[in-house]
This record gives structure tokens, C-alpha cells and sequence, in this order.
């Protein structure tokens, strides 16, 4: 058992959130177990004996709401204290970055360094401190400015490698787009995509074939042939997907065995393939499988499904390139799901049965109160892209998020409530993050057009009116693809150039 003290009626940090609390064990692997919380305490029942960590919503002032993790600890009946574990980890992080970008000697990194010092002395203040108020106190500035100390080395980082990527060429025309809902009419969203050269088609089951009988292409025909008029690229998906509540009605009955929902799951995929397979080059071939949201499948079905969706891709077009798509790529719900997988288990089971994928989708998407959802700071999605490149994929972020107000969110926030000008500060921080990985290929937005009732995710309102998140990120795309020796920056807070090979077809 990990037992943590928190003080949410003495000390500066707020009552932690346990709605998406879980635990984690080595390589930040979920762990099965129970988090609970009471009377100032909150107690880890993990199913396992070993050296666990905690995952949690946390307030960090003017930082937001986080997802912060504590390090790897011995369980024990003696309570930690929860503000200086989390405190603890981010100093570590912080470190093993600056090792693994050797950005130790770095001037554009110095303000960072200066802060992340400053928080090493708070973090010794919380540790000698004989007051427990007084200790949670400085264990809370030091949380604040150890989050505030790797962010800025996150951007510093971001900087400093797209200026190294780009140096003979812009960014391909594929390496930024959006995600679209076919509902929308292609006339009247096409001036807002003008700088944008991908767009996502989704496809949900549920829509395009209400019954067993029925195939509705007609949204989707329209998109296509406007894309291809355009001379925009496409990519459709997926293809095998239980974990948007697509499935339709009059399926659900058919899958009760793994066999039945095979069976009436190809009655889909294959005319959708045979249909689009020339005009389209790009597939989502699965999106979340390894999450068991929906039917419990096993790793091998897991699989199995991927692979039939792929070699049938394959079959429609040569030279198709396949995506499998991760909707939880932190994994926090992971271990409260029967059969689930943690993405990488489920990545490698993928490589090593001879499947082939050509990219790794990852989505970003925060600010709603989904499991999944809870903001991250750019350190941990820096961190996180760099653990999917030991796989040596090319990676595309396939739908990346947040919201421009918060009246519908309420699941975390990041440097304040959720509003446009926060909305286009992220657009702009994740750009110079993502492409300072060599692999990631393509950054794709999740949401066009706002729709109601929903987080207000898009680039355009639910009146077609663009918000600052649409001008920032057209903004950087202009700029990414001028000719080599500019040196403006890529959004605001990062100065960039276009990246070599950004936006290569994955």
C-alpha cells in the first residue's frame, strides 16, 4: 500500500481530483489497483507488491490543472507527502532531460536552469522544514517552479533541433491539418483549410451503415472529391474502431464472440476500402484497440484485427500507407479495463507478429473530463514523443486538442482557464514540441468547426467565425514553408525554422 498526506485546508495546493487517478509502475507502465481518498489521506491498493508510482489531477497555481506522477516508491504503511513526491519527480525529469539533450551548457536554456535551481532550493526548504505547513508550502513553490523550470527546457529543446531540421526546404504541404466532420459542407469550411494540406476523414461506423442492409457514403463522396479537386491529401479512419460508441445498434448483438464481430466489422471495411482505396493513400487502420473500451478482446484479437485491416488496405491500393491510431497514449485507463494493454505492449506485439504499420497516430487531445483528457505539460508530452520514437515509426499526431473556453470542459486546465488566447498558446508550444522530434511526420488539429455541446475544441466557431488558435496555426504554417534563412519564429514562444522531411508521407 502508498499511502500520501495531503493538506488541501492548510497548505497552497487544492483537493487533489481522483476521478482519472491511477498508478503506474516501471517505464510508466499502468497498474492495476484501487485510489481512494479521505479525511486528508489518500491511499494506493495497488494488485502488486512492487515499487509504484501515483498519477493524479493536480493544482498547480497559474500553471492549471495537471496530470502529475509522483516517482516510483516502496509501498509502506508510513504516509508520503504528496506535494514533495510530485516535486521529486519533476526535479528528476528535469535532470534526465538535460543529460539526454545534453542541454547542461545551452544559453537558450538558461532561464530554465535558473528556475529549475530555484526549485532544487525550495524542494530542500520542504525537506528540512519541521512544520508540516511550512513544508507544504515549499514543497508547492517547488512542484510550481520545477513544472515551470522543464516546460521552458522543453521549448528551449524545441527551438534549438527545428532550427536544425530546417535548413534546405519548408515543411511538405501534408505536414499540418485537420480533422473534419463530414457533416460539414466542404463549400463552406474550404476557405479556413487554404493553409492546411491534410485533412482526416473519420469514419463511424454507426453513420455510414445504420443497418446491415444500408451503406450511406454520401457525406463522405462530397469531402473526397472536394479534397482531391483541392489537391489536398487524405486520411481515412479507422477502420477498426469499438471506442467512440460507433458501433452500430443493430451490430452490438453480433458481438458477443470475437468471430461474430469480425464477421459483420468486414461488411464495413471492405466496401469502405473497395470505395475510396485509389483516391486515398492514407489509413487509419485501427484507433484504440489496445484500450478495450468496449468488448474485452485479447491481445492476439487484438492484433488479428489489425492485420486483416491492414492487408486489406494494401489489397485495394499498392503502395497505401497504414496508421495505427493510440487514443490514450499516457495509458490512464488502462489498467481499470478487462485485457486492456498498456499502447507500447500493444506497439510491440504489432512489430513483432510482422504486422505492418507504416506510422504511429497518437492523439493529444485535453481539457474534457474523459479518461484520457486531463491536461499534460509540454515536458510530459515531449517525454512521451520520445518514447515512441524507440520504435523508430514515423509518428502523426492525428488529433490534437484543447478547448478555447471552459464552460464545458472541466476536466484540468494548463496556465489558466481554457480560453482562445490560451487555445492558440498551445497550438503554438505543441508545434515547436512535436517538431523537434525527427519522426514526427505531421501535426493534425482534432476539430474544425466547434459543435454544441461539446468542449469548444475547433479552429472555427459553431458559426464559422476563426478564432486566434486558426490564424496562429495558419500563421506557422506560412512561415514553415518560406524559403530557407527566415528566422521568425514558428508561434510566439518558439523560434523555429521549417523542419527537413516534415510532413513526408508516413
Amino acid at each position: 500500500m502508498l499511502r500520501f498526506n495531503v493538506y488541501p485546508d492548510r497548505g497552497s495546493s487544492k483537493q487533489p481530483v481522483l476521478h482519472q487517478a491511477h498508478m503506474l509502475g516501471a517505464d510508466d507502465r499502468p497498474v492495476a489497483g484501487e485510489v481512494i481518498a479521505s479525511d486528508g489521506l489518500i491511499e494506493c491498493r495497488p494488485a502488486s507488491d512492487s515499487a509504484t508510482a501515483l498519477s493524479l489531477a493536480y493544482g498547480v497555481g497559474d500553471g492549471g490543472v495537471l496530470m502529475l506522477q509522483t516517482c516510483l516508491l516502496e509501498q509502506r504503511e508510513e504516509p508520503y507527502e504528496l506535494t514533495l513526491e510530485l516535486a521529486r519527480q519533476r526535479i528528476k525529469l528535469f535532470i534526465a532531460k538535460c543529460e539526454e539533450w545534453a542541454l547542461w551548457d545551452a544559453e537558450h536554456t538558461a532561464d530554465a536552469m535558473q528556475e529549475w535551481d530555484a526549485a532544487r532550493t525550495f524542494f530542500t526548504h520542504s525537506m528540512t522544514a519541521t512544520d508540516p505547513l511550512e513544508a507544504e508550502r515549499w514543497s508547492h513553490k517547488a512542484l510550481i517552479g520545477a513544472i515551470d523550470a522543464s516546460e521552458r527546457l522543453a521549448i528551449g529543446h524545441g527551438e534549438r533541433i527545428v532550427a536544425r531540421r530546417f535548413g534546405r526546404k519548408g515543411a511538405a504541404a501534408g505536414a499540418f491539418g485537420v480533422r473534419i466532420d463530414p457533416a460539414a459542407d466542404p463549400a463552406q469550411m474550404a476557405p479556413h483549410l487554404a493553409e492546411l494540406g491534410l485533412v482526416i476523414l473519420p469514419l463511424r461506423w454507426c453513420d455510414i451503415q445504420p443497418n446491415e442492409k444500408t451503406l450511406d457514403f454520401a457525406a463522405l463522396d462530397r469531402w473526397v472529391d472536394w479534397a482531391v479537386a483541392a489537391d489536398k491529401r487524405i486520411l481515412m479512419g479507422p477502420l477498426v474502431d469499438f471506442a467512440s460508441g460507433g458501433v452500430p445498434a443493430w451490430a452490438e448483438g453480433r458481438c458477443t464472440s470475437y468471430d461474430g464481430c469480425r464477421e459483420v466489422l468486414w461488411s464495413f471495411m471492405e466496401p469502405v476500402v473497395n470505395r475510396y482505396g485509389s483516391k486515398v493513400p492514407l489509413w487509419v487502420v485501427s484507433s484504440g484497440l489496445n484500450t478495450n473500451q468496449r468488448f474485452g478482446f485479447s491481445l492476439t484479437q487484438m492484433v488479428d484485427l489489425t492485420r486483416r485491416a491492414s492487408v486489406l488496405v494494401r489489397q485495394a491500393r499498392k503502395g497505401a500507407r497504414t496508421i495505427v491510431e493510440l487514443i490514450e497514449p499516457f495509458g490512464e485507463g488502462i489498467a481499470a479495463r478487462r485485457r486492456a494493454v498498456s499502447p507500447m505492449t500493444f506497439v510491440d506485439s504489432l512489430l513483432q507478429e510482422g504486422v505492418r504499420v507504416d506510422a504511429l497516430g497518437v492523439q493529444l487531445r485535453f481539457g474534457a473530463r474523459e479518461v484520457g483528457h486531463c491536461p499534460r505539460d509540454l515536458m510530459q508530452v515531449s517525454a512521451l514523443l520520445d518514447r515512441f520514437q524507440m520504435v523508430e515509426l514515423p509518428i502523426v499526431l492525428t488529433n490534437c486538442a484543447v478547448p478555447s473556453d471552459c464552460t464545458k470542459s472541466g476536466g484540468g486546465t494548463w496556465h489558466g482557464p481554457w480560453s482562445p488566447q490560451v487555445q492558440a498558446d498551445w497550438v503554438s508550444a505543441l508545434t515547436t514540441v512535436a517538431l523537434s522530434k525527427p519522426l514526427v511526420d505531421s501535426i493534425v488539429w482534432g476539430q474544425l468547426q466547434d459543435v454544441d455541446g461539446s468542449p469548444a475544441c475547433g479552429l472555427v466557431t459553431a458559426v464559422r467565425e476563426p478564432k486566434l488558435a486558426l490564424k496562429t496555426l495558419s500563421g506557422i504554417v506560412a512561415r514553415l514553408r518560406t524559403p530557407p534563412g527566415n528566422s521568425k519564429p514558428v508561434g510566439e514562444s518558439a523560434a523555429t525554422r521549417p523542419a527537413e522531411g516534415v510532413g513526408r508521407q508516413p
